[in-house]
């Protein structure tokens, strides 16, 4: 029987690793490790023609990275800001990933100079769509940007801001007849205020109010939900890896563990010195 399957490969130049991106990386502290990451996420995206989403839905987070390319979490951390730095990665609102030059060696009888025009055609129609979606959905967030940011870096009491209200959220197991749709929903509203990532409202209220209902309490939500916040800020994650509120109240990630590796950015502040001063001149590389 004829073998039908697909496959991909990547098509190297011999001179790959002599660009300017390949050497810079390497030239790094770590550098191997991080060309080992862009060789993976390569690969990882062949089959979605260069872009990296987990089935076109779910965005690969630098923890869900880690576990693909088996590398450290502040290792996927440090390698995709800097191949953002170097243009080798477009990062989109959604979480989806680009890999920019992929087009150049994908195995396809296509010309490169097409595909490239194409898929370059495709990023900017995703960002578009994601501007408009932005525009539109304005009113709907309370807290802009900026002074998102500027919460996840004040230096917050999580333990005053999140009140584990034990006279009005009851600890059984199970719902009383007297609590209301409403009640839940102003519980709801108490833990929203102090999420982060306000997208998908509505969704992630629908998501609460049916763990509430099917017992899980409040006191549980609220515990994961700080033990997320001190995660942020210890790792100082920056706002664009973090869950969507939606994703958040959907994937029940209060049950997550949230490991604080206490990972320093002296290392990414090092090795971006050291790309300013090669492209500066100040800097040569043999």
């Amino acid at each position: 029987m004829a073998d039908i399957r697909k496959y991909y490969y990547l098509k190297l130049k011999e001179n790959f690793y002599d660009s300017e991106e390949m050497i810079l990386l390497q030239n790094m502290q770590d550098g191997y490790l991080y060309s080992d990451i862009l060789m993976k996420l390569y690969l990882r995206s062949l089959k979605n023609n260069g872009k990296l989403m987990f089935k076109d839905v779910i965005p690969y987070t630098p923890e869900l990275l880690a576990q693909v390319v088996r590398h450290q979490v502040g290792t996927v951390k440090q390698a995709l800001h800097i191949f953002q730095e170097l243009g080798l990665i477009e990062l989109m609102d959604s979480g989806a990933i680009y890999m920019l030059d992929i087009q150049n060696f994908i195995g396809e009888s296509s010309t490169e100079a097409d595909r490239q025009r194409k898929y370059y055609n495709k990023i900017k129609a995703e960002k578009q769509q994601e501007i408009d979606c932005r525009k539109q959905c304005k009113k709907s967030y309370s807290i802009s940007t900026p002074e998102i940011e500027k919460e996840i870096e004040s230096d917050i009491d999580i333990e005053k801001e999140i009140e584990l209200d034990k006279s009005n959220s009851p600890t059984k197991n199970s719902l009383s007849k007297t609590e209301t749709e409403k009640q839940l929903t102003k519980e709801f509203e108490k833990l929203w205020e102090h999420y982060p990532n306000k997208k998908g409202k509505d969704q992630a209220k629908n998501k609460y109010l049916l763990a509430r209902k099917q017992g899980i309490t409040y006191e549980t939500i609220a515990q994961g939900l700080k033990n997320y916040l001190n995660y942020i800020k210890s790792e100082n994650i920056e706002l664009k890896f973090i869950k969507h509120g939606s994703t958040w109240f959907n994937q029940k990630c209060w049950n997550d563990d949230y490991k604080i590796t206490n990972v320093s950015n002296k290392k990414v502040d090092e090795q971006m010195e050291f790309l300013k001063g090669v492209h500066n001149g100040t800097i040569k590389i043999n």
